[in-house]
């Protein structure tokens, strides 16, 4: 039934109920795809004669799957553009979540101050949900390339980014195939518009022959939108520029704009569009707007708060002014990462020797009659998404073994399955971007008794721990372990103690030394 609807018509009252639905579709899926870069969107060199790149956007400039944009699309194309121009290269990055090529204008506002060198445009994910009528789109691209270039000595080079197969990056769910189709339809219509405009070139993004690259937002399918980006970038750049041309048409442009003064002072083209567009909200921000309001509505966040406070968490007391190294001594020491939270932070106990970190590393020594250097770099209440970011410049490489914990409140906040598998499979993929470390994922531990939280908490424990197993199988030389069960207690007072981290470790220690010996840990006991 959806494919027989024209979406052109802009007036057709199916187009309207499906474009409706495509949006709601979409923000779902913004939803589910948390995870995005928490760093700096721009990618500078340092350097004066950088290649200036601004890429504006929705979608993939996002990053959605990875926490830096280092592993983004900005970090892919800077990568790629300096390989092939033989020159250090900026990319400044404007983007907005959910936005329409209608809002391109806004995005784009106090960001170009004519020293760039080109503009990458990658706007059309949303339009694609929303169902943007195909006439709609070619009159709105061309209308953005005419303020694009207005007031210049000479057309500036613009590199139109395409849709991939919408369907094929699995987010598109039930209206896939018409999803799919109309992205093609407005493909067509940028291809088009580009072909009649010197300067502007249209770069397609097909992504049909790597299903490897699902789900959408991953550091490998990044790196492969960037190759045919940065080619487009190197092509349309004007093969007799001088690398000062950049300051050049800067200062040509801002004489331009200096002709359109308020009181506020001068204004460039795209600054006046954008002003001009004030008489009315953006769809895209209306929105977001609705998503934010309906998750406020829900109260999660402080019904999670109150089950955690019945569960005795966070304690009182926790490990202070104790360093984060763990030594057992011996020859040939193995190093050890903790990282994440939960049970690394050691609540409940005064030192790290008391805490999982101590009776760890004396009973891995042992049993590999080996020295173990253990370092835990865990954080409190450390959401996952953020847990490769909160590394710094930690090198995995150097570890003979990480073991990640999951962080309670995550835990009981996020009970989507969707949400904790998306985004254990980021963390290992970017854990392992520069060295392949084996992994050891640690279980929540599930609550016992027949203390109201516990009973509330504990089939959300154990499914999320059955999603953690799941993904573990995916990955080489990735494993799981059953951690202790424990008792809620009287707010304030403590769940876990010295005997409790012991516990721990002897749940821990077949998964590790099997990792260390063989790649292949013993087999580990189960919560469920």
């Amino acid at each position: 039934m959806l494919g027989c609807i024209e979406p052109s018509a802009p007036h057709d009252v199916r187009a309207r109920v499906t474009g409706l639905a495509g949006r709601l579709l979409h923000h779902r899926t913004l939803i589910r795809h948390e995870v995005r870069p928490l760093d700096d969107a721009e990618r500078l060199s340092g350097e004066a004669t950088a290649f200036r790149v601004v890429l504006a956007g929705s979608g993939i400039t996002s990053g959605w799957g990875v926490s830096t944009h280092r592993l983004a699309l900005s970090g892919s194309v800077q990568r790629a553009l300096q390989q092939r121009l033989g020159r250090p290269v900026d990319v400044r990055q404007v983007s907005r979540i959910g936005a329409l090529l209608g809002d391109a204008i806004d995005v784009l506002e106090d960001r170009l101050d004519g020293t760039e060198h080109v503009v990458v445009l990658a706007f059309g994910w949303s339009d694609a949900f929303a169902l943007t009528p195909v006439s709609r789109w070619t009159e709105t691209l061309n209308g953005l390339l005419d303020v694009l270039g207005r007031g210049r000595p000479g057309p500036l080079p613009v590199v139109v980014v395409g849709l991939p197969p919408m369907d094929s990056l699995g987010i598109a769910g039930l209206l896939g195939p018409f999803v799919r189709r109309h992205g093609e339809r407005l493909n067509e219509a940028s291809r088009t518009v580009a072909a009649a405009r010197p300067g502007t070139v249209f770069v397609p993004l097909d992504t049909a022959a790597n299903t490897d690259l699902r789900p959408s937002g991953s550091p490998e399918a990044y790196a492969v939108w960037s190759l045919p980006i940065a080619d487009a970038i190197a092509a349309a750049k004007d093969p007799d520029e001088d690398i000062r041309i950049g300051g050049m048409l800067g200062e040509l442009y801002r004489r331009s704009a200096a002709a359109s003064h308020t009181d506020r002072g001068p204004r460039s083209p795209v600054q006046d569009a954008a002003r001009a567009r004030r008489r009315r909200p953006s769809p895209s921000r209306r929105g977001a707007a609705a998503v934010d309001a309906v998750r406020m509505r829900t109260g999660v966040h402080d019904y999670a708060m109150r089950v955690l406070e019945d569960l005795g968490h966070p304690p009182l007391i926790g490990p202070t002014g104790a360093p984060c190294r763990t030594l057992a001594v011996g020859p040939r020491p193995v190093r050890v990462l903790f990282f994440g939270a939960g049970l690394a932070i050691g609540y409940g106990v005064r030192s790290r020797e008391d805490a999982v970190d101590g009776p760890f590393a004396q009973a891995l020594s042992g049993a590999l009659d080996r020295g173990v250097v253990l370092e835990n770099r865990a954080a409190k209440h450390l959401p996952l998404e953020q847990t490769i970011a909160s590394l710094g410049a930690v090198g995995t490489w150097s570890y003979d073994l990480a073991v990640w914990f999951p962080s309670f409140s995550d835990g009981i906040e996020r009970l989507r399955p969707g949400w904790w598998r998306n985004r254990l499979h980021t963390m290992i993929r970017e854990l392992r971007a520069d060295g392949h470390v084996p992994l050891l994922l640690s279980h929540m531990p599930v609550p016992a008794g027949l203390h109201p939280a516990a009973l509330i908490a504990r089939p959300w424990v154990r499914r999320l721990n059955r999603v953690i197993d799941q993904v573990a199988a995916e990955w080489d030389d990735v494993r799981t372990a059953a951690t202790e069960p424990f008792f809620p207690a009287e707010v304030g007072q403590k769940i876990t103690d010295r005997a409790y981290f012991h516990a721990v470790s002897d749940r821990l220690l077949p998964a590790a030394v099997g990792l260390l010996l063989t790649g292949r840990p013993a087999a580990s006991t189960s919560s469920h």
